[in-house]
């Protein structure tokens, strides 16, 4: 399983283990495309192969942060003007600086913190689509749940945070809270992400369990105990690589 592969496109050095099939990726639409619009992560899929990112990966990163970074000092100016109409104390003005410069940090680490764990996330679905195609029992199912599902998670989210969005605005007339939202936005994506792979784990370990029910009232050769085992072992990697 660890031969190189080059694909029709002539891409060479993707290891046969980072294929991820096209039914698991349709099930991961919704997740793969929130992380590759908001995060940037390192890696891309081509062809079904999970792949590194050339060194335009980079440019991108900073552009992701530079964004983040702008709708923040976007969002200050703002704040400004209201702590200017109230006070001109030195103290108020240092303590909001302080405070816009401290969020600016806090901003470009949370970034890459979420860049990390989109790529981490994408490991774990590796490791839970071999576990996946070994129990081969509800494959179907499991998929078209967790789809739906995917797609109601990222929907109610955005949903959300466009309603507290114009709430907001309507109140204060400030479109500055909106930009400001960028950077909670991708923190929220991102942990749905983290439950939705987790989900997706649960779902597979619960199928596990009923076809060892099964195998216990059947004659099973060793080779089938044996892919069962690695089957659980996957599984339970993906779990604990969730914790990370």
């Amino acid at each position: 399983m660890n031969k190189n592969y080059k694909n029709n496109n002539g891409h060479v050095g993707c290891l046969l283990e980072n294929y991820i099939e096209k039914e698991i990726l349709d099930a991961n639409w919704p997740l793969f495309f929130c992380q590759s619009v908001l995060l940037m992560p390192p890696f891309c899929v081509t062809n079904g192969y999970v792949t590194p990112v050339d060194k335009k990966y980079y440019i991108k990163i900073l552009l992701g942060v530079c964004l983040h970074i702008a709708a923040r000092v976007y969002y200050y100016i703002c704040l400004y003007e209201s702590f200017l109409q109230i006070s001109m104390n030195p103290f108020v003005i240092f303590m909001a600086t302080a405070n816009s410069a401290t969020y600016c940090i806090a901003i470009i680490v949370i970034y890459f913190v979420n860049v990390i764990q989109s790529h981490n996330n994408l490991q774990v679905m590796l490791k839970l689509r071999q576990a996946l195609f070994t129990i081969n029992l509800e494959k179907q199912e499991i998929l078209k749940d967790h789809k739906i599902w995917n797609f109601i998670y990222i929907i109610g989210l955005v949903s959300i945070e466009v309603v507290v969005s114009i709430c907001y605005c309507r109140m204060e007339q400030r479109m500055s809270f909106i930009f400001s939202k960028i950077t909670f936005l991708v923190c929220d994506i991102n942990l749905v992400c983290l439950y939705r792979t987790v989900s997706f784990g649960a779902s597979l370990l619960a199928s596990w369990n009923r076809k060892m029910m099964i195998y216990t009232n059947q004659i099973v050769t060793k080779k089938e105990i044996e892919s069962m085992f690695n089957a659980y072992m996957h599984i339970i990697d993906a779990l604990g690589l969730c914790k990370k």
